[in-house]
């Protein structure tokens, strides 16, 4: 079945991350909710019919310790960084025209600390991959202000019927991965699409010139319901302090300095990764 990959603003707020961890191309709309169902129950609703996800949005965050491989937990201002695989499922139709669109889903998949769960979609040539089919999952219809999701009546997505099962245990079934790899293997034409497309309108003044920037990034891809891997964000590594286990603090620029990941061969350098969705991909 082909995709579509969708400019990262024709979707909006599919960037916005789950949290508010330092790096994250966290973004808010912040419309009003302009929801005119008149029900006053909430998420028990059994008139509400059900909707059709044909788009996804995928983000990406974990600390990861070079000399073991494996998963730790990073904290930044007291608070630890999720480790965390995020799916957005999502209604093209009713997020593309609607100033307040409620079909659409987040749900989370936990990466515990310790050893990685690998997703065998994703070959040699990724550094890191992660299968979720097993993780804890949560699932949220409220991480942007304003809005409110749907998740409790998700019919099908991409064309798998959801059926009689629980939200859950059907996220359980869809075949959600991620992989990490070098930029330089990131395909050619997708860098030549978020270097002079995307990147200058969406990302450029957060995260400044691209040729300045490049050399920290690395490629994220995702694998769903059969397809990809598809090449879908940027993957920055965020540098922290293997004896404490916290984020590097830089007073000059009050923020975290980026690990340079230009070079580099797997496995790759101890720090603390998140995803710049770069890519939604649709039906």
């Amino acid at each position: 079945m082909e995709s579509w990959k969708l400019a990262l603003a024709l979707l909006g707020p599919a960037a916005a991350c789950a949290s508010d961890a330092p790096g994250s191309d966290g973004a808010d709309r912040g419309e009003s909710d302009a929801d005119t169902d008149a029900d006053s129950d909430t998420d028990t609703d059994t008139d509400v019919e059900g909707w059709d996800a044909d788009a996804i949005a995928v983000e990406m965050q974990f600390g990861f310790e070079q000399s073991t491989g494996t998963i730790h937990d990073v904290t930044w201002i007291d608070e630890v960084q999720p480790n965390q695989l995020g799916a957005m499922l999502i209604n093209r139709d009713d997020y593309t025209s609607s100033s307040s669109p409620t079909k659409w889903c987040w749900i989370s998949f936990a990466i515990p600390e310790g050893t990685i769960v690998a997703n065998d979609d994703f070959d040699e040539t990724y550094w890191l991959s992660f299968g979720v089919d097993d993780a804890d999952v949560t699932y949220s219809n409220d991480v942007f202000e304003g809005w409110t999701g749907d998740c409790e009546h998700v019919r099908s997505f991409w064309g798998i019927d959801r059926g009689s099962l629980d939200l859950v245990s059907f996220a359980r079934t869809l075949g959600i991965g991620f992989g990490i790899k070098s930029f330089d293997d990131v395909d050619s034409g997708t860098v030549a699409d978020w270097r002079d497309r995307i990147w200058p309108q969406y990302q450029e003044p957060t995260f400044g010139p691209w040729e300045e920037v490049e050399p920290a990034f690395a490629g994220g891809a995702v694998t769903f319901a059969g397809q990809g891997p598809v090449d879908v964000n940027i993957m920055v590594g965020l540098m922290v302090d293997p004896m404490t286990w916290l984020m590097v603090y830089d007073p000059k620029t009050n923020s975290t300095p980026d690990a340079t990941l230009e070079g580099v061969t797997a496995p790759p350098p101890t720090a603390y990764y998140t995803s710049i969705i770069m890519y939604t991909l649709a039906m």
